[in-house]
């Protein structure tokens, strides 16, 4: 598997998830461990920075969200949650 992204990514992605509906998150990691390499627990593998997966991973991570949640914005509701976080934290004197 060609490692292109962190998981910290991932891990944004599990964590808006798990805010919004904590019932969703088994199903947004179903069957995941076959696709990474035969990781027995995928969550805490997902949610460690210090992890790589590949695009596809997070292309099938985002597509779940949208399918399962019908949120319409996705990724980009994801991802502006956790770079206005992110933001807020540098900000912090």
């Amino acid at each position: 598997m060609e490692s292109h992204n962190s998981c910290i990514n991932t891990k944004a992605v599990i964590d808006y998830v798990e805010e919004r509906n904590p019932l969703l998150v088994d199903p947004l990691l179903k069957g995941l461990s076959q696709q990474l390499d035969g990781v027995t627990n995928s969550k805490e593998f997902l949610c460690d920075p210090n992890n790589w997966v590949s695009s596809d991973i997070l292309i099938l991570l985002y597509e779940r969200v949208s399918d399962s949640t019908q949120w319409p914005k996705g990724a980009s509701a994801i991802f502006s949650g956790f770079y206005f976080s992110l933001s807020a934290v540098t900000l912090i004197p």
